[in-house]
């Protein structure tokens, strides 16, 4: 579960935390998913703690990392992200895509 507030920018984003917070208490509280099976990264919060992941490429790639460490065939993964997206322009040599801006 990824939120990317955005609180320091001039384009913050306050429901991007709330949204998340939902989605973890569904995960955690009504799907029973256990503290280990769940990551949260988020900024901006006084739930952050030091050396916890944020929001940032480099966390996001390694949340992503840690999500797939493991995972077998049939597996279920899940993954939320709260925050801004862009799409980028096809140029010469890339398609056209979406992506996340942490």
């Amino acid at each position: 579960v990824v939120a990317c507030s955005y609180h320091a920018s001039p384009a913050p984003l306050p429901g991007a935390l709330n949204d998340a917070w939902n989605m973890l208490s569904l995960l955690r509280h009504t799907l029973q998913c256990r503290e280990d099976q769940v990551r949260f990264l988020v900024d901006g919060s006084a739930c952050f703690r030091p050396g916890a992941l944020q929001p940032t490429r480099d966390g996001i790639l390694e949340g992503l990392r840690w999500l797939v460490t493991g995972a077998q065939p049939g597996d279920e993964l899940f993954v939320y992200f709260s925050g801004y997206s862009a799409q980028r322009s096809a140029g010469a040599a890339q398609a056209r895509g979406d992506c996340l801006v942490p």
